[in-house]
């Protein structure tokens, strides 16, 4: 009988180690809040977060490799190139569990500094740089070209999308009447 709970334990010690290393990851699913409610009407966005693969998205779109910054952080940035009416941003995502928040912070990079990261993203297409190679450059650029709102020369509009958080940002260059830097912030909750 001693045998036997002897290995009960054993199994169950080993059982608990697999648990807590990692070995099974799990998925988390966010519904988060992207627009302020008209009526009945709202629009909300599912977050995903593959712990296991490491990636993060909006269900249904490309999910993209992230970083923490802190115990329940995580962080991403995404490239969009210059459309017509659009100039080259970096986009960076943060979704912090704790606040239960997403704050995607839309930023405006010149094109000698796109130019950089398409070159990359060229290269990592071919297979011949890696994914982080592609992500420290969109991280080095976004990094290069955030202002923090305090510290901005230029107009600060503060709550610019009434009622949806009262941090949100939108950052005009003097004289220029298209923004420079964007914060959204969506308030989120889990849904697993």
């Amino acid at each position: 009988m001693k045998l036997i709970i002897s290995k009960i334990i054993v199994i169950l010690g080993l059982f608990i180690i697999y648990l807590s290393t990692g070995a099974i990851a799990s998925i988390i699913t966010l519904n988060c809040k992207y627009e302020k409610e008209v009526g009945d009407c709202c629009r909300n966005e599912k977050i995903i977060i593959d712990e296991k693969s490491k990636k993060s998205g909006v269900e249904g779109t490309k999910l993209w490799d992230y970083r923490y910054s802190g115990p329940n952080t995580i962080i991403y940035e995404i490239f969009s190139y210059q459309t017509n009416d659009q100039p080259n941003m970096i986009m960076r995502h943060t979704i912090d569990l704790d606040k239960m928040e997403e704050e995607m912070i839309h930023l405006q990079i010149p094109e000698v500094d796109a130019e950089k990261v398409k070159i990359v993203a060229a290269k990592h297409r071919k297979n011949e740089v890696n994914y982080d190679e592609l992500a420290e450059i969109k991280k080095k650029m976004f990094d290069k070209w955030y202002k923090k709102p305090e510290e901005f020369i230029g107009t600060v509009q503060k709550n610019w999308r009434d009622g949806m958080h009262p941090d949100e940002y939108v950052l005009f260059e003097p004289g220029k009447a298209k923004a420079y830097q964007i914060s959204f912030i969506h308030r989120c909750e889990f849904t697993n």
